[in-house]
C-alpha cells in the first residue's frame, strides 16, 4: 500500500523504505493490530491506491464487508447492481479494486439496516422510511433521508443495537465524519462541493416531485396561475420553498427585503411551474434545478436583484418567445413543420410582475450564443474565437453573468448528471478553455478559479488531487500572514503618520494553476510552487492639490508645479513600499527566503508592470508566501494596463495568439490600455471587435470562424481549409443556398458542398495505404473569377497559385 495520509508520513515511509523494509512491515503490522483490537474507536491513515476515488479508513469491519461475498446477493445480485449503477466487489479482487465512494457507503449502510431487528431501533428514522429501505423495488432511494436523520444522534442508537451490530454502526458513522474530523481546512472549491452535497437531498426531493409524474400530479398550468390566480397544492410549494432554502444564504441573498424575497420566491414559483417536467437539453439536468443552480452562483457574485431573476426566468422567456405554450419535447418539434408563435400575452404579464429590465436581460441572455460543447480537444485559436464571438454578441455586460453562473453550475453538478463520461469530458473541456478565460477577462476570479479547478478534477482526477494538500497548507498560513501584515500596518508609527490606506488581498494559486505552473517549471511537487500562496498590500496615498487647483484655477505656471507634485507623490509611494517590504522581512515566526526578493519598481518589466516582490517562508509550516507590494496607481496596470495579468497569461500560455492581430484589435487598443473598469474593457472590445471583424459557425454549432470585416461566404469555405474552397459546389448560409459572394454576418451558421473525391486506381484496383494518400484528390472547381469574389489575403494566395 501507498500511505498518502499526509506528506511527511510519506516521505518518512519512503525513507524508511530505503534503510529497513523489515521496519516498515513490523510497522504496518502493528498499525493492524491496532486497528482490529480497537475498531471503531481508532482513527488511523487512510490506505489508498492512487487511481481509486474512495479512501478506506482503517476500520477492520469497514474491510471485512469488501470481502464478504453474500453482501451482493443480500440486496438483490447482479441485477440490483446493474440498477443502480454499482459494482459488483465479488469481481474487485479485495481491496484492490476500486469503488465509487458514494455506492460502497450505501452497501454498507445497507448491510447495517439489515442488521436492525425492528425500527425502534432508530427512534428517528419513520416507519415508512425503513419499510421503503426494505423494498426490493427499491431499497436505496431514501438515502440521503437516512444520512440526515441518523448521522446526527448515531451515538444514541449504540445502546440498542446487538453487540454483532455495533461495530457495523460504528463503522458507518466513522465513514460519514471521519473527514470532517481529521481534514485540514478546505479549499473555496472544496467547500463549495461540499455544500453541493449537503443542498442534494433538498434537489433530489424537487427532483421527484418534477420528474415523476406517474407518482405526483402536475401543478397548473402558467396561463392558469398567472391569468386565474389558481394556486399550487400543498406538495407542490413545498417544492418551491425547497429551492428558495438552496438560494437564500448565498451572498447579496442573505440581505434582500421582504419585498425582494418574495419577488425572488415568485420567480422561482413560476419557473417550478413553467419548466415542470423538463431537463436541459445539453446536460440532461432538471430544468428547475439548473434555475435555481444559477441563480445561488449569481447570488454569490453579489450580482443585481435583477440579475438574479433573470438568470431564473431566462428559459420561461424563452419558452413563450420562441416555443409557445406547447409543452412538447424538442425532438417533436424539430422537422415536424409546426410554427411556434410567441406567447405575447404571458410575456406581458411577467413583465408586468417582474419589470422591463428583468424581461429584457432575460431574452437578451437567450439571443447570446450556445455553444453545443462537442470539442473533446481546442485549440487556442478556437478558445480565442468563441470567446469573441461571446463578448460581440452579447447585448448586456450582465447577460455574460449570467452565461458564467450557468457553466459554474453545470460544473458543480456534473458528476451527478446522467452523461457518459465522453460528454462530461466535453462539458469541461468548453469550460476551461472559453468561459475561464472569459471570467479572467472579466475579473471574476471567484469563478475562473472554480471552472478551471472543476474542469481540472473531471479531465485529470489523479494530478488533480496531488495539488489538494498544497493548497490546504497555503489556506492555514495566510490565516498566519495576514494577522502579522495587519499587525504591522496598525502598529507602525511611521506607516500611522502617512496617512494612507493600505489594502490587504490574497489569493490561493488555484489546482489547475498550480499544475500549469509545475509543468512550465519543470517542478517535481506543488510544493515546490514558491506563490502558492499570495499577499497583495496596495497603498493608496491621497494626491496632494496645488493651491490653484483647490480654487478651481489652473494656469501654465501651475503644470510644472503639478508635475512635481506629481513626481514626490510618486516617490513616496515607493519609499512607503519599500519600508513595507522591510518590515515584512522581520516578522516574527517568519523568515525570508533565500533569493527571495524583485524589484519591479526600479526594474519594470516591458509591459510597464511595476511591484515589489518578496518571498517569506513560515517557520512552523515550511510554507512559502509571495507578498505583492504596490501603490495604487501601479495596480490599476497590473490588471488593465499594459501589464494585466490575463494579457501575461496569454503571453506565457498561447503566445501565437497573444501577439496576433486579431488579439490586438480586440483587447489591446490604446483607450483599452487606459480602462478603469472591466465593462468598460469588455464595452471596447465589443466595439472594436464589431467594426473589424466578423464571427461565424460552422454547421457544427460549435466551431467558430473570426474573418475580417466584408468576407464572403467563399472566403468562409478556404478559412475551413483551401482543399474546401478550392472544390467548393454550394455554400449554404442557415441552411439556405447564397451566392458566393454574399457577404457574411456576424452568427451566420456555414455550410460548404464539394466536388467528390476521385481516385486513381491501381492495376489491381485496390488503393491502399500511402499510395491512396496519392491518388485521392479532390475535384478542383475553382474558376478565375472567384479572385473577384473573396476578400481575405487566405483565399486570393490561394486562388492566385
Amino acid at each position: 500500500f501507498e500511505l498518502n495520509h499526509t506528506e511527511r508520513f510519506i516521505k518518512e515511509t519512503k525513507m524508511l523504505k530505503t534503510t529497513n523494509l523489515f521496519f516498515i512491515g513490523s510497522s504496518m503490522l502493528l498499525n493492524f493490530i491496532l486497528i482490529f483490537f480497537l475498531g471503531g474507536n481508532v482513527e488511523s491513515f487512510s490506505l489508498k491506491r492512487p487511481n481509486r476515488r474512495f479512501s478506506f479508513t482503517g476500520k477492520q469491519q469497514i474491510r471485512n464487508d469488501l470481502t464478504y461475498k453474500e453482501k451482493i446477493d443480500s440486496i438483490g445480485g447482479d441485477n440490483f447492481l446493474s440498477s443502480q449503477g454499482l459494482i459488483d466487489i465479488r469481481d474487485m479482487g479485495s481491496r484492490n479494486a476500486m469503488m465509487d465512494e458514494e455506492s460502497y457507503t450505501k452497501i454498507v449502510w445497507w448491510d447495517l439496516f439489515k442488521s436492525a431487528s425492528s425500527p425502534t431501533v432508530l427512534p428517528n428514522v419513520q416507519s415508512s422510511t425503513l419499510n421503503s429501505m426494505k423494498d426490493d423495488n427499491g431499497p436505496l432511494h431514501s438515502y440521503d433521508i437516512l444520512q440526515r436523520d441518523i448521522k446526527v444522534d448515531a451515538n444514541k442508537y449504540m445502546t440498542g443495537l446487538s453487540s454483532e451490530s455495533i461495530p457495523r454502526l460504528s463503522a458507518w458513522h466513522t465513514l460519514l465524519d471521519l473527514d470532517e474530523k481529521s481534514k485540514l481546512p478546505q479549499s473555496e472549491t472544496e467547500k463549495q462541493s461540499q455544500t453541493s452535497i449537503n443542498e442534494a437531498a433538498s434537489l433530489k426531493r424537487v427532483e421527484e416531485a418534477v420528474v415523476l409524474k406517474a407518482e405526483v400530479n402536475e401543478p397548473v398550468s402558467l396561463k392558469e396561475y398567472l391569468l386565474k390566480g389558481t394556486k399550487l397544492d400543498e406538495k407542490h410549494e413545498a417544492a418551491v420553498v425547497e429551492l428558495w432554502n438552496i438560494v437564500k444564504n448565498k451572498g447579496t441573498m442573505r440581505h434582500l427585503n421582504e419585498e425582494n424575497i418574495r419577488t425572488v420566491q415568485e420567480a422561482l414559483r413560476i419557473a417550478y411551474i413553467a419548466l415542470w417536467g423538463r431537463k436541459t437539453a445539453r446536460s440532461l439536468e432538471v430544468a428547475i434545478n439548473r434555475a435555481t443552480g444559477i441563480a445561488a452562483v449569481l447570488g454569490e457574485l453579489n450580482a443585481s436583484i435583477e440579475v438574479v431573476l433573470a438568470g431564473i426566468l431566462h428559459e420561461v422567456f424563452a419558452d413563450l418567445r420562441f416555443a409557445s405554450q406547447l409543452k412538447l419535447e424538442s425532438s417533436s418539434i424539430e422537422g415536424s413543420g409546426v410554427k411556434l408563435q410567441p406567447d405575447e400575452e404571458s410575456i406581458a404579464l411577467l413583465s408586468d410582475k417582474f419589470g422591463q429590465e428583468v424581461t429584457q436581460l432575460a431574452e437578451k441572455y437567450t439571443r447570446l450564443p450556445r455553444f453545443l460543447a462537442q470539442k473533446t480537444e481546442y485549440t487556442p485559436w478556437q478558445s480565442e474565437n468563441q470567446v469573441q464571438m461571446l463578448v460581440l454578441q452579447a447585448e448586456d455586460y450582465s447577460v455574460l453573468y449570467i452565461r458564467l453562473a450557468d457553466r459554474l453550475h453545470t460544473l458543480r453538478v456534473l458528476r451527478k448528471l446522467p452523461l457518459e463520461d465522453e460528454e462530461q469530458l466535453k462539458i469541461a473541456q468548453e469550460a476551461l478553455f472559453v468561459y475561464a478565460p472569459l471570467a479572467h477577462k472579466m475579473g471574476v476570479m471567484k469563478v475562473k478559479g472554480e471552472l478551471e479547478d472543476l474542469s481540472f478534477k473531471v479531465l485529470d482526477p489523479d494530478t488533480f488531487l496531488l495539488t489538494r494538500y498544497t493548497q490546504t497548507a497555503a489556506n492555514k498560513a495566510y490565516h498566519d500572514a495576514a494577522e502579522k501584515v495587519q499587525e504591522i500596518i496598525s502598529t507602525d508609527p511611521l506607516l500611522r503618520s502617512q496617512n494612507a490606506t493600505f489594502r490587504l488581498t490574497y489569493r490561493i494559486k488555484d489546482k489547475y494553476q498550480l499544475y500549469l505552473k509545475m509543468q512550465r517549471k519543470n517542478l517535481r511537487s506543488p510544493n515546490d510552487v514558491r506563490d502558492a500562496l499570495g499577499l497583495r498590500i496596495i497603498v493608496d496615498i491621497p494626491q496632494p492639490k496645488s493651491k490653484q487647483q483647490a480654487k478651481g484655477r489652473k494656469t501654465e505656471v501651475d503644470v510644472e508645479e503639478e508635475a512635481r507634485l506629481a513626481e514626490e507623490h510618486e516617490k513616496r509611494g515607493r519609499d512607503i513600499c519599500y519600508y513595507l517590504v522591510e518590515r515584512l522581512r522581520h516578522m516574527p515566526g517568519w523568515e525570508p527566503s533565500k533569493h527571495g526578493f524583485k524589484d519591479y519598481i526600479l526594474g519594470a518589466k516591458e509591459n510597464g508592470y511595476q511591484s515589489l516582490h518578496q518571498y517569506v517562508r513560515n517557520l512552523a509550516l515550511g510554507t512559502n508566501v509571495e507578498v505583492q507590494v504596490r501603490t495604487k496607481e501601479m495596480h490599476l496596470m497590473a490588471e488593465l494596463g499594459g501589464a494585466a495579468h490575463w494579457f501575461y497569461k496569454d503571453l506565457i500560455y498561447r503566445k501565437e495568439v497573444a501577439e496576433s492581430k486579431i488579439y490586438r484589435i480586440a483587447w489591446r487598443s490604446p483607450q483599452q490600455m487606459a480602462a478603469k473598469s472591466r465593462a468598460d474593457l469588455l464595452g471596447m472590445a465589443k466595439k472594436q471587435i464589431q467594426a473589424a471583424r466578423v464571427i461565424v459557425y460552422l454547421e457544427d454549432n460549435s466551431t467558430v470562424m473570426n474573418l475580417k470585416k466584408g468576407s464572403t461566404a467563399l472566403d468562409a469555405a478556404f478559412t475551413i481549409h483551401t482543399d474546401v474552397g478550392l472544390s467548393t459546389v454550394t455554400i449554404r448560409l442557415n441552411g439556405e443556398p447564397v451566392p458566393f459572394d454574399r457577404v457574411l454576418k456576424t452568427g451566420d451558421v456555414v455550410s460548404v458542398d464539394c466536388a467528390a473525391v476521385t481516385s486513381t486506381p491501381t492495376d489491381s484496383g485496390i488503393v491502399s495505404g500511402a499510395v491512396e494518400q496519392q491518388s485521392r484528390s479532390r475535384v478542383i472547381t475553382a474558376k478565375l473569377a472567384w479572385l473577384g469574389m473573396v476578400r481575405t489575403t487566405q483565399a486570393q494566395a490561394t486562388l492566385r497559385k
